[in-house]
């Protein structure tokens, strides 16, 4: 067998091959371990600059950190409280606002700081271990002051402040339900923002600005009283068809059975009548609102007491006020069929109910009776006319004694009854009986106490007897006279008592 040896320089260049690797790999670990002793030496550094940065920023502040518009960067907190306590004996909060104008000063109202709790409170917004991260942001600390002050005092001084300033601001409304007459629907109607202050929440907020030593504080809308409705609640959907409903049409009214034309209830007024249930938002006739409503009415159509004035057919011009008799609303009703009828879309005209009615409507101080009994004092004369102003009777009478203040009330009346016989009674004002008379006929036009009656002890009538020798107030007649208005007369006919 034949062996194969490598020549001389195939060796030597292979023995130098595994000498050149062994070298380049003493190299690299050489350079890995500096690599590594590098990054440990920046590892420590950054460490300690780290370390460095919390505890420097355990007590100064971070870059770009303000309190209420002071910059105090890098300040050390020792500092700060330093510069917080001398503030204190000259500090004020000045308040304004909508011409509000108010400067609370430190010695009205105790103000103060505790250094130590400034401190800590002013540091502990700062996490001191993100303080790289921290120191490229911007800082406020102005909520973290925590100063004191007497909050009674602050309220003393500002209540009445308030009190004033708010009897000339404007007031906050609640959105409602409105009227638009372009397209003849209802629609809620926005909110209106006033700028009354809500005491309770300015105090607030007055608090906020003082514990945060703040030195100015401009009014905002959160210490205004707010509207408690607003234009988009939810609840207006179902209220809006509701109100349609109420304020569909105009209610026409009328007097004496349809006869006269009185007004009407417009949509628009039914609108301002218009209330919501604080719960569900549902619209109702406020009933204060449309009771006022009525009396108002009432008093426009009322004729009871008012002054009439007419002719009587022989020519005398009379003028003559006072008494009962005349028409007379019923308010209430008035106002309950007004709601009842709208709430349930009922727009018919309403007759108006009254509590007393006359024989025709002519309004206040028009003629409101047909036939009458007309009582001239003047003249000491009776009359009776029919509606049509014909003189169906006429006899002199004696009415009540002048001289001694017992002269017939003037007015106009209703013949209250009719009462054969009758014993008049008169008392005294101990309520001692002062007469009792009896009569054949008795027709009281005046309560039960002064009427018309015969007086079969005269002998006379007419002329001044009644100045001196008058009744008690009654009306006597002849007994032949005093029979036939008992017999032609009904009751409730008009008595129409005048000079």
């Amino acid at each position: 067998m034949t062996e194969h040896t490598q020549p001389a320089h195939a060796q030597a260049a292979a023995e130098a091959a595994v000498t050149g690797s062994t070298d380049e790999q003493k190299k690299m670990s050489t350079g890995k371990k500096a690599l590594l002793i590098l990054g440990a030496v920046v590892l420590v550094l950054l460490l300690v600059v780290y370390g460095a940065g919390a505890v420097f920023f355990s007590s100064h502040f971070y870059p770009n950190t303000r309190f209420n518009a002071q910059d105090i960067s890098f300040q050390a907190d020792t500092e700060f409280v330093s510069e917080v306590e001398a503030l204190v004996p000259s500090y004020q909060l000045t308040i304004t606002g909508d011409g509000y104008e108010q400067v609370l000063t430190s010695e009205q109202i105790e103000f103060g700081v505790d250094p130590d709790r400034v401190r800590t409170d002013a540091l502990a917004s700062q996490n001191i271990w993100l303080w790289p991260i921290e120191a490229f942001f911007d800082h406020d600390i102005s909520d973290a002051i925590h100063a004191y002050f007497n909050h009674r005092k602050v309220s003393d001084i500002i209540t009445p402040t308030v009190t004033e300033y708010n009897k000339t601001a404007n007031v906050s409304v609640d959105a409602t339900i409105g009227y638009n007459e372009v397209f003849n629907t209802v629609v809620v109607q926005d909110e209106v923002y006033g700028n009354q202050l809500d005491l309770d929440a300015f105090l607030g907020k007055i608090d906020e600005a003082l514990t945060g030593m703040e030195t100015t504080y401009i009014i905002d809308g959160e210490a205004c009283i707010q509207p408690a409705i607003l234009s988009d609640d939810e609840r207006f959907t179902a209220a809006l068809p509701a109100a349609q409903t109420i304020v569909g049409g105009d209610i026409d009214l009328t007097m004496a059975e349809g006869a006269v034309s009185a007004g009407k209830v417009s949509k628009e007024l039914l609108v301002s009548w218009l209330t919501l249930d604080p719960e569900t938002l549902m619209p109702l006739l406020d009933e204060a609102l449309v009771t006022a409503w009525a009396d108002q009415k009432s008093a426009e159509l009322n004729t009871v007491g008012t002054t009439r004035k007419y002719t009587r057919p022989d020519g005398k011009k009379v003028t003559v006020g006072g008494g009962v008799y005349g028409w007379r609303v019923n308010t209430a009703d008035l106002a309950s069929t007004i709601i009842a009828n709208a709430t349930a879309g009922n727009f018919e005209a309403i007759d108006i109910p009254c509590e007393q009615t006359s024989d025709i409507y002519n309004g206040p101080g028009g003629r409101d009776w047909g036939a009458y009994v007309d009582i001239d004092l003047s003249e000491q004369k009776v009359r009776y006319f029919n509606e049509n102003d014909e003189e169906l009777f006429i006899t002199d009478c004696v009415t009540g004694n002048i001289s001694n203040g017992h002269g017939t009330p003037t007015g106009l009346y209703y013949l209250r009854m009719k009462k054969s016989p009758e014993t008049l009674t008169g008392l005294n004002a101990d309520g001692s009986t002062d007469y009792e008379t009896k009569v054949t006929y008795w027709l009281p036009f005046i309560r039960n106490s002064i009427g018309l009656h015969d007086a079969s002890w005269r002998g006379n009538f007419g002329g001044s007897i009644y100045k001196t020798n008058g009744s008690h107030g009654c009306v006597n007649l002849p007994t032949s006279a005093a029979k036939w208005f008992y017999d032609n007369l009904e009751t409730n006919v008009a008595v129409i008592v005048h000079e």
